[in-house]
Parts: structure tokens; C-alpha cells; sequence
């Protein structure tokens, strides 16, 4: 430090100050180790010390020991949740991709349900008198230039008494 510390170096307030070990093992340590040296490793600490250092040690091990079973419980309960949740997470992903299929499917119906009503549409047309003029009668059915056929909505072919064709295209 500085010198303008130098009374709490000498006086003993510094914690980095050498100082003697009091048990005569001749070893200097700085004054903020010195008391673990001499509870627990000094070679010539007393006999009650020693003692009174086991017993300590057996305090904090059964302390530690009851947090480990304490930390044990705790893990064990994050891992029964994080399973729980890992379960939820693919339920809802299931959930999920099936919402989507549900959606897809929808869209084409919707798809198929917008095709049927214009082919609809197109027959309400002819049959309610709104044929074009470029449709030429021939007995009961009609032939425009460019004979269209209807593959994929059969049940729409026949209006009334009258067959109609129409594109495909």
C-alpha cells in the first residue's frame, strides 16, 4: 500500500502483514492466512485445537452434506419438470402441425368449393337464357366453336334437359 498506511501495517489492522506463527513452527504468513495455518495446518497446533478443528470440520461436512441432499432434491425436481415440459413442447408441436394440416386442407376445399361454384355459375348462365351468341343450337345440344369438356366437375355437365360442354382448359 502506501505509505501513508504504514501505522495500520505496523499496528496490526494489515491484513498483508508477515507475521510469526504462534505454535513455533517458525513459518511467516500474511495476517489474513495465519489463522487458517494455525486452526488446521500447523504441525504444532495443541491437541485441544486440533480437536476443536475436527469437530468444525464435522459441523460444515454435515452442513454440506444435508445442502448436497438439499441440491439432490431440487435437480431431481428441475429434471421431473424439464420432462414435463419437453412433453408439452411436442404436444403442442403435434398440435401445431396438425392445426396446419386442418388449415391446409380447408384452403383446398375452399379451392375446390370456388371451382365448383363458377362452373355452377356458368351453367345458372345457360340455362337461364344467357347463352352467347356464338353458340350454335343442334337439336338439344349446344357446340360452341371450341367444344370444351368438363373432366373434373361431372355432376355439373347436364343443367336442366340440356347437356352443355365446356373446358377443361
Amino acid at each position: 500500500g502506501e505509505l501513508l498506511d504504514l501505522e495500520k501495517h505496523v499496528s496490526g489492522e494489515c491484513l498483508y502483514a508477515p507475521e510469526l506463527c504462534q505454535y513455533g513452527c517458525g513459518k511467516y504468513y500474511y495476517r489474513y492466512i495465519l489463522p487458517v495455518h494455525e486452526q488446521d495446518e500447523c504441525p504444532n497446533r495443541p491437541l485441544h485445537v486440533i480437536i476443536e478443528s475436527s469437530q468444525t470440520n464435522k459441523k460444515k461436512l454435515t452442513e454440506l452434506e444435508v445442502k448436497y441432499q438439499e441440491q439432490e432434491v431440487l435437480l431431481s425436481d428441475c429434471k421431473t419438470e424439464m420432462d414435463t415440459l419437453k412433453k408439452n413442447m411436442q404436444e403442442l408441436k403435434e398440435k401445431y402441425k396438425m392445426e396446419i394440416r386442418e388449415k391446409e386442407e380447408q384452403q383446398q376445399k375452399m379451392s375446390e368449393m370456388e371451382q365448383e361454384l363458377s362452373v355452377l355459375q356458368a351453367c345458372t348462365d345457360f340455362t337461364v337464357g344467357k347463352v352467347p351468341q356464338w353458340l350454335i343450337p343442334v337439336s338439344h345440344y349446344y357446340f360452341p366453336p371450341f367444344i370444351r369438356v368438363m373432366n373434373s366437375f361431372s355432376k355439373y355437365k347436364k343443367a336442366s334437359s340440356t347437356w352443355y360442354f365446356t373446358s377443361s382448359s
